[in-house]
């Protein structure tokens, strides 16, 4: 994909997250973080990439069709909450930040390879978002119906029990819940079959029946499945 720069704010909080106690007395680390100046955004990158952070994780890149989708559903539903359980590959979470930029939104990673990233990007002044380390099969800590909105991302398919897992996301969302899996592999989860190659839509909403979800649009997009439900 073409790179288009970075996200500013969220690079320049992972910088500052990552190396505050490296760079006591120089100004950028101080002020707040809605106060940084460009020129100051661009200080914090750079001192970030001659320290070697993985910044590329926070370049922007060309939106893939299925993420405008469910970005023109976020405008639509303009979630007070946000629980997004997503893979460390997706940028779909920077995106949200940047455009929601006051949406309370905890992230739980499921291979865990950019939670500490997270960690400080809120420690570098991202107040509005948080990580949680739970094991999304059993997400116990979670109370029933506690987020608005609970999104997931090409994540499902890289679950051991995906449908554990659905049945999870199902309970802790309140309002909405919008899944995004590429067809095939949403159809291999719900049919338990590595063969087969059409997604079965009576058994994906059965599924979500169990799970006491009524409401749902089913959208494809290129090769993925865009999946909104609504309690």
């Amino acid at each position: 994909m073409i790179n288009q720069g970075y996200y500013n704010q969220l690079a320049s909080a992972f910088v500052r997250g990552s190396l505050k106690d490296k760079f006591p007395n120089n100004p950028c680390f101080e002020k707040k973080l809605e106060d940084l100046l460009a020129e100051e955004h661009k200080e914090l990158i750079k001192i970030g990439i001659s320290e070697s952070l993985p910044l590329s994780v926070l370049e922007r890149a060309l939106e893939a069709p299925y993420i405008t989708r469910v970005f023109a559903i976020l405008r639509g539903i303009q979630p007070d909450l946000l629980l997004d359980i997503g893979k460390s590959n997706n940028d779909f979470i920077w995106r949200l930040l940047d455009e929601f930029r006051f949406l309370p939104v905890t992230a739980i990673d499921i291979d865990n390879t950019y939670d500490a990233h997270i960690k400080a990007i809120h420690e570098g002044g991202i107040n509005n978002l948080r990580s949680r380390a739970l094991d999304v099969h059993n997400m116990k800590e979670i109370a029933s119906n506690q987020y608005d909105v609970v999104t997931s991302l090409n994540a499902l398919p890289y679950l051991s029990e995906p449908l554990n897992a659905l049945s999870e996301i199902c309970r802790v969302t309140k309002r909405f819940m919008i899944l995004a899996v590429p067809t095939e592999s949403l159809a291999q989860i719900i049919e338990g079959n590595k063969e087969s190659k059409t997604l079965n839509e009576t058994k994906l909403r059965e599924e979500l029946k169990k799970n006491d979800i009524l409401q749902i649009k089913i959208d494809y997009v290129e090769d993925f499945t865009v999946v909104v439900a609504r309690k």
